[in-house]
């Protein structure tokens, strides 16, 4: 998929009022709204985690590569570097040496959990570092990445039977620091969400979310995906559900993912 032609047409067409964007779905609207009422208590979360992370890191992995995806190559999405172009997770050295350009650390604990990331920028000779720690909750996985003080990007993963189900990613910025609540008024917030469905063969379907404000969804696809004789994926088709209504799967495109 193109995403930069797809997304140009979709801003020539609203710039010219020949489409109007939909609103969210109450769902995703009701999960936006449960993150800023917990701002804080994610703030406390962070502070404390902060403190006792360090204490339980077993192992430390190193990467490259992979800046445009949160986490890199442990990004939780199963299907966002074969569907989305100019995509990659990067990858996770085996060896350092005076010539690795680390972009991120992964710290893990005894038990192999993932509990700390650290991603690495530089920019007009500034360099920056940002830092996620995770709450596990059942079957559920919460990042929480804090920068400037001011900006919060949430993350929630689900899973069932081991596998993910799904995933919310959220940029949180509030307007107005230090008040004791918040609500979708006080801040600006961009995300996207994935569901996924499984079949005997592995992954089935993706149900995508992309692009969305506070108010607005510009992105929605779901994604159908096939598996070879042997059970490995093998390709995919997509439909926009933003331009048109569901069509049936076997008039889409197929596009072999290798």
């Amino acid at each position: 998929m193109n995403q930069d032609n797809h997304y140009d047409d979709l801003t020539r067409r609203y710039e010219t009022k020949k489409f109007e964007f939909p609103p969210l779905p109450d769902f995703l609207e009701q999960k936006i709204r449960l993150y800023i009422s917990r701002y804080h208590d994610f703030e406390n979360m962070y502070k404390k985690l902060k403190r006792e992370t360090d204490k339980s890191i077993a192992r430390v992995e190193y990467g490259v590569g992979g800046e445009s995806l949160p986490r890199g190559w442990y990004h939780p999405s199963p299907i966002v570097d074969l569907v989305f172009g100019n995509t990659s997770r990067g990858k996770v050295l085996k060896h350092l040496t005076a010539r690795s350009n680390v972009k991120r650390k992964w710290y893990f604990d005894n038990g192999n959990r993932l509990i700390k990331t650290e991603e690495f920028y530089a920019y007009d000779d500034i360099n920056s570092v940002y830092t996620e720690y995770y709450i596990y909750e059942a079957n559920k996985r919460i990042g929480i990445l804090v920068y400037d003080d001011s900006a919060m990007n949430i993350s929630e993963e689900n899973y069932e039977n081991g596998r993910i189900v799904d995933y919310l990613h959220l940029s949180i910025n509030v307007c107005e620091v230090g008040k004791e609540s918040y609500t979708l008024q006080d801040i600006i917030v961009a995300g996207n969400f994935e569901a996924y469905t499984y079949d005997e063969k592995g992954i089935a379907t993706a149900d995508v979310y992309d692009d969305f404000t506070k108010d607005i969804l510009f992105q929605h696809f779901f994604f159908y995906f096939e598996h070879d004789n042997e059970g490995y994926l093998s390709g995919y088709s997509q439909d926009d559900l933003l331009w048109k209504t569901k069509c049936d799967r076997d008039k889409l495109d197929f596009i072999p993912v290798y």
